[in-house]
């Protein structure tokens, strides 16, 4: 088992790392993350879950080996249909319409049916699950998150003159706090693992398919792509998904995230929490 963590926000690093520096890419903000301690190490964040595991099957590399192959499989014949429309020079353009199709709503290619189906197809595998402590900790979490929300918000209506104190009271602190004692953390815990596992499954697709874009489309014609070539781009693809295979897991573990703090903060507004 591989413990995970999160930290608050992905940056750009991590695709710069996916993308071969001899191309400049468009700019694509929140891709791939970076994780300064190895999935595998169990990296720690600030205000981050340590009792939710991805759960490595064995022969871990041999998954995400067959797995990139058969994304590769359907996403070349889909670039090299899309990349007769361009000429050598629109090329960039090309990628900037693959990365839309792959990380926006903006998917003028119709990618969003075939990402789907390729995570629930070649990524089942890809599973998380809780350890003890887990919901406890996700409460102590949850706590922090809305204190330090809270206490923004505090600052903020000082600042502009709403109220005359620029710190959060201590009633309106235990007040939250008792409301978020509330949740009921065993299904908020058990929805969340269930997103997770969906949207990672996803989330290594979409990786994939912006390593094997960027490895088919560097090929100098990219008409002539021939079975050596076809084997080398493959090969290419699977050693870099193996290589930041950690950073993707943890991406998607961050992203999935905010959405759970979400569901805590609706429980706690609507006042339909209960024990």
């Amino acid at each position: 088992l591989i413990t995970i963590s999160i930290p608050e926000k992905m940056p750009e690093a991590e695709k710069k790392k996916l993308t071969p520096p001899a191309q400049k890419p468009p700019e694509r903000p929140n891709t791939l993350g970076e994780t300064p301690v190895p999935v595998s190490s169990g990296g720690h964040g600030e205000k981050s879950l340590t009792k939710v595991q991805f759960s490595a099957p064995t022969h871990l590399e041999s998954h995400v080996r067959r797995t990139v192959k058969e994304i590769a499989d359907t996403i070349i014949p889909i670039v090299l249909s899309a990349a007769r429309d361009f000429s050598e020079d629109e090329m960039f353009a090309l990628r900037s319409s693959f990365d839309d199709a792959v990380f926006s709503d903006l998917d003028e290619l119709g990618l969003e049916p075939v990402l789907t189906g390729l995570a629930e197809k070649s990524c089942k595998w890809v599973k998380f699950e809780p350890v003890d402590g887990v919901e406890e900790e996700l409460k102590e979490v949850a706590k922090s998150t809305a204190l330090d929300t809270a206490q923004r918000m505090v600052a903020y209506k000082y600042e502009i003159g709403e109220v005359d104190s620029p710190e959060l009271s201590e009633k309106a602190k235990k007040k939250l706090l008792r409301e978020i004692d509330k949740c009921d953390f065993a299904v908020l815990t058990s929805n969340f693992i269930q997103e997770l596992d969906v949207f990672a499954r996803k989330f290594i697709v979409k990786s994939a398919v912006l390593v094997i874009k960027e490895n088919l489309l560097t090929n100098d014609d990219i008409d002539t792509i021939d079975d050596t070539v076809y084997h080398n781009i493959v090969e290419s693809s699977q050693a870099k998904i193996v290589q930041h295979f950690d950073d993707i897991v943890h991406s998607a573990f961050e992203l999935t995230m905010p959405n759970l703090m979400k569901q805590i903060e609706t429980e706690v507004i609507n006042g339909r929490a209960s024990k």
